[in-house]
């Protein structure tokens, strides 16, 4: 990452354009440079960062709303990442290299998700442009005065909450029934894949902030 990350803070670097100071610059100049030689470098102060800062998106209804289902999910998501080792050794008698190995249902299915989100966003886009005589043609971009994104958006998210629900509920109940290990597992593969397919579909729904489009998921991960 120190050799190959560039600076990217809005506050030092613009839109990439403008020249960050010596101490910020990668090793290799040749890579990522957006600047010229003549451009005025940036003038970066130190400032002692405050996390609580992004909390005053809250502020906005919109915003809480969006940002308090993706803090429920994500917290829903880190205590099966957690727990889930302890778990299938204490019921399943599993050793540590098999406890390793019941992560990959749960991974195998957020990366299966990829594939999803982007047909599913695009379906629902055009089936809601569709029922209000709006053209589909993707090199016309969308309208946002007369065309409810969020609604769009919103109109495939049902499923796979509920899904994930379900699937959750489920892998809690044969754990505690100690159940066949295939059942958990491929529960684990179904709850990673809504869980993943909501994050990305729910991320989508955050409202823009003008020069701080980062804290609403800043926001996120706080809650």
């Amino acid at each position: 990452m120190a050799f190959l990350l560039p600076e990217t803070s809005r506050n030092i670097v613009g839109n990439g354009s403008i020249r960050p100071p010596r101490h910020l610059r990668l090793p290799i100049p040749t890579i990522m440079c957006h600047w010229k030689d003549s451009d005025v470098v940036a003038d970066h102060k130190w400032r002692i960062p405050n996390p609580l800062k992004s909390l005053t998106i809250l502020i906005r209804k919109d915003n809480i709303i969006i940002i308090t289902a993706c803090g429920i999910l994500y917290g829903i998501y880190t205590c099966i990442n957690t727990s889930i080792s302890i778990l299938f050794i204490d019921t399943y008698q599993l050793n540590q290299w098999q406890a390793g190995l019941i992560y990959l249902p749960f991974g195998i299915g957020g990366t299966v998700s990829t594939f999803f989100s982007g047909p599913l966003l695009d379906k629902a886009y055009r089936n809601a442009r569709t029922k209000r005589g709006l053209s589909t043609d993707k090199a016309v971009g969308d309208d946002l005065d007369s065309f409810p994104v969020e609604k769009a958006r919103l109109s495939v998210v049902w499923t796979p909450m509920v899904m994930t629900t379900c699937s959750v509920v489920a892998f809690g109940w044969v754990l505690q029934y100690h159940q066949h290990i295939a059942i958990p597992l491929c529960l684990q593969f179904i709850a990673g894949l809504c869980m993943q397919l909501e994050f990305s579909l729910q991320d989508l729904q955050h409202p823009p902030s003008g020069q701080k489009s980062s804290d609403t998921s800043s926001c996120s991960g706080f809650k």
